[in-house]
């Protein structure tokens, strides 16, 4: 009867942009735009496409700043250790 956190290491949009091109041994150009012209070109692009790729919700769950879950409890009773993401890519 005791709810546990089982979370990874919180990493950001760029981070994990980062770790998956070291992965494929790729390098890509990132094109940095400022937020707000950003938004209205997804927001546009999401009235034009059926189903889009990318959405201003998405946009804002990108750029929230990390959240630490607390994982002592399932550690110390579950023995949890969560496994990198670099390592399971």
């Amino acid at each position: 009867k005791k709810t546990y956190n089982l979370a990874g290491e919180p990493l950001t949009y760029n981070e994990i942009i980062n770790q998956i091109c070291k992965k494929l041994n790729k390098k890509i150009i990132k094109i940095y735009l400022p937020l707000g012209l950003m938004k209205v070109l997804v927001g546009i692009y999401e009235k034009i496409v059926p189903r889009p790729l990318i959405t201003v919700e998405q946009i804002n769950n990108l750029i929230q700043q990390k959240r630490i879950i607390d994982i002592t409890k399932a550690r110390k009773d579950l023995n949890f250790n969560p496994a990198s993401f670099e390592n399971n890519i």
